[in-house]
């Protein structure tokens, strides 16, 4: 984008936090065209999104419903959300803490594949027992 300079800052201020190339956006308009190929990762997504947040609750988390890729969570009130980001980000696992406002209380989970899942509801274990 090539404009005056305070136009571009308030233009960018509009814009999603992710930029996507030319090719991600064309990969994208094959899988949404390939609706068989969208359904089943649709599919996937909300089996894995289930089954981590069955795991979590049993690990004394509150979940909040969801119908996205990730999960907000509550750890049980013996552990700090900071410190559960803090202890998987040691681990080269990467969630979301927001330090500030009401979602201070959670670590937002994205949910990945089965393995990486796998490897979260694990470390998870092992950090609050």
């Amino acid at each position: 984008l090539i404009g005056e300079k305070n136009l571009i800052e308030q233009i960018s201020k509009l814009k999603y936090s992710y930029n996507l190339g030319m090719l991600e956006q064309e990969i994208a308009l094959a899988a949404f065209e390939d609706e068989e190929y969208f359904q089943k990762n649709i599919s996937l997504l909300i089996s894995e999104r289930s089954r981590v947040k069955t795991a979590l609750e049993a690990l004394g988390f509150q979940i909040t419903d969801s119908h996205t890729n990730f999960l907000f969570c509550k750890p049980h009130s013996k552990f700090k959300p900071e410190w559960i980001y803090e202890s998987l980000k040691e681990k080269n696992i990467l969630v979301r803490y927001f330090s500030k406002g009401i979602p201070k209380d959670y670590v937002r989970i994205s949910v990945g594949s089965k393995s990486e899942n796998d490897q979260l509801i694990q470390e998870l274990k092992n950090l609050l027992k």
